[in-house]
């Protein structure tokens, strides 16, 4: 059922699995070498940084949510035609992120430029400069509302509200990631965040892609990850 993630699987599933994923290849020692790291800027607990990972990684593809991607799928989440794209669906992902209340900026910075990257291209601020989406990308509140409720039925309440914004809303967002991200030298620990997302999101769903023109590229990506999680389990 709607919100789909790709061919065949929905929303809820991808989200369901990534943070699956996670849990099997990332240990606790993990997460207590990322509250080490991170001591330069303040004392998170590895448990705190542990269920922050797992909120983004459940998030991590809310912005494929936006309407005009649903339409791609039926209710049963089978593709309408032979290939789907959701072209810079990152950007809702993050959009989403920046719209809702945080407590803590730095927490929030990092979580941004995590879903701003997680398709694994590590892509730069320059990239952030120069994306132009469309505003049917920002249409979230429908299918992002039913994902949020659906989250929490599993689980993962996130405290975040679902609603549909616009290239003003995404305008803002930009202005102030590049001021912040320009400003601290600690912007970079965002990759400690990232990297689990990263992982989990290529473990999970490696069939579905398939028909995902943005996802074909990756596959000698994905077959090496999973290579070396089986060398490895």
């Amino acid at each position: 059922m709607k919100p789909c993630a790709f061919a065949n699987q929905t929303l809820l599933a991808h989200a369901l699995g990534t943070v699956s994923q996670i849990n099997k290849v990332f240990s606790e020692q993990y997460f207590e070498v990322m509250s080490n790291r991170l001591r330069l800027v303040n004392k998170y607990s590895a448990e705190f940084l542990s269920s922050q990972v797992a909120l983004l990684a459940a998030l991590h593809d809310i912005g494929k949510a936006a309407e005009k991607d649903q339409l791609q799928f039926d209710d049963a989440c089978k593709p309408i035609k032979d290939y789907t794209s959701f072209r810079l669906h990152e950007i809702g992902s993050a959009l989403f992120l920046f719209m809702n209340e945080w407590e803590d900026d730095y927490i929030k910075l990092w979580s941004i430029l995590s879903l701003l990257n997680h398709l694994n291209a590590m892509r730069d601020i320059s990239y952030f400069r120069l994306a132009r989406p469309d505003k049917d990308m920002l249409l979230l509140k429908k299918y992002g509302t039913i994902f949020l409720e659906e989250l929490e039925r599993n689980g993962i309440k996130t405290g975040f509200k679902a609603d549909n914004y616009d290239l003003g809303d995404f305008q803002k967002m930009r202005e102030w990631v590049i001021a912040a991200a320009s400003k601290r030298v600690t912007s970079k620990f965002y990759l400690l965040f990232l990297t689990p997302v990263i992982v989990g999101d290529n473990l999970d769903s490696y069939e579905q892609r398939q028909q995902d023109k943005e996802s074909r590229p990756r596959a000698r990506f994905i077959r090496s990850l999973l290579q070396v999680v089986n060398d490895e389990s």
